[in-house]
């Protein structure tokens, strides 16, 4: 499960659907940090949920697209 991506299918040892439910839990923790920024009026904690929902967000497009891996792309 820990090989490096050339020696796996498709360049990735995860599971798709682990992947699929991983990022929708992310979205989903991504909107409720957004949606706790229109209730909150300190700057370093409106500043925090929007760094949370952009990681959470960023995290998600990694899980679920098919974009190549940063560990090497050149697959023999």
């Amino acid at each position: 499960m820990l090989d490096s991506p050339a020696s796996t299918p498709h360049g990735r040892a995860e599971r798709r659907s682990w992947r699929t439910l991983a990022g929708i839990l992310l979205l989903a923790d991504a909107a409720i940090h957004a949606y706790e920024v229109l209730g909150d009026d300190v700057p370093f904690l409106i500043g925090g949920f929007i760094a949370t929902a952009a990681g959470t967000a960023a995290g998600a497009y990694l899980l679920i697209t098919r974009a190549p891996r940063l560990a090497g792309s050149s697959a023999a």
